[in-house]
């Protein structure tokens, strides 16, 4: 386990992100933030709720959190949740989704 942890760490400092990705719309994500007065971790989480990408229409829940070493204010967690299409090889928007995200972090 230790090594594993260790080229987590080696690899988000080198590249400032680590990015997970699951199909074509579903990821996870952990990049550093190091913004003036601002040094922490951001934590994305984007996941399809309904449909199917084989179909070409999905709706794509994305949650995002901060974990600050250091910030003028701690920044609250988002959730939101997004309709798309596909348009030839693009994802286009068709809006937001009729169900609300979960919420749950």
């Amino acid at each position: 386990m230790g090594v594993g942890v260790f080229y987590l760490l080696v690899t988000i400092a080198v590249q400032g992100e680590i990015l997970v990705r699951r199909g074509e719309l579903g990821e996870t994500r952990v990049w550093l933030i190091r913004e003036a007065g601002e040094q922490g971790l951001g934590f994305s989480r984007a996941r399809v709720v309904s449909g199917n990408e084989a179909a070409g229409a999905v709706c794509v829940e994305t949650r995002v959190s901060f974990l600050m070493l250091r910030a003028a204010e701690r920044p609250q967690p988002v959730s939101y949740c997004e309709c798309l299409e596909k348009v030839g090889e693009n994802w286009t928007s068709t809006g937001e989704c009729s169900v609300q995200p979960s919420g749950t972090y």
